[in-house]
């Protein structure tokens, strides 16, 4: 039969082992597990749209209230026009180019529309073709943009221009 002193550094060595393992564990269970982006882990605010070579470019600040980095990689994502009902197809939105938004960070997003002039074909505008004067688009006929990054099965709305 083990003595009361054989025990007790069983004990200490078993926990010794499990609190040396809880930390490593934690860090492993925290990277896999997935987590949702919603408006408690990620904040959209629209800051400004210009013009820009045939088409506008709306700004959004994103800003990153979790412990993990947001990555949204554009060979995955596919991003929408969310228009008004009844609204004219106006263009095709893209992103420029791949972001990071890193833990407990914040930063600018660019968001592409390219337009198309009234009545010259019926789809988009190819990208960076500009015209001499910017076709006009009608108030609240965008409603916003969705961000779908099948990759990382993630889904962002940006909000309408102005709100």
């Amino acid at each position: 039969m083990p003595d009361r002193r054989s025990i007790l550094i069983g004990f200490a060595l078993g926990a010794g082992c499990g609190l040396a393992l809880a930390g490593p564990a934690f860090f492993l269970w925290d990277a896999l597990r997935t987590s949702e982006w919603d408006s408690q882990a990620l904040s959209i605010r629209y800051e400004m749209a210009r013009y820009e070579a045939g088409g506008l470019v709306f700004t959004y600040s994103l800003e990153n209230h979790t412990g993990r980095a947001l990555r949204v990689n554009t060979d995955s994502a596919e991003l929408r026009l969310l228009r008004a009902p009844g609204a004219p197809e106006l263009g095709l939105p893209a992103l420029s180019r791949s972001f990071n938004v890193f833990a407990k960070g914040s930063r600018l997003v660019d968001v592409r529309l390219d337009l198309r002039p009234d009545g010259e074909g019926t789809g988009p505008m190819p990208f960076g073709n500009s015209y001499s004067r910017p076709p006009r688009v009608p108030a609240g006929a965008i409603q916003g943009f969705e961000l779908i990054d099948h990759g990382s099965n993630l889904r962002i709305v940006f909000p309408a221009p102005g709100t």
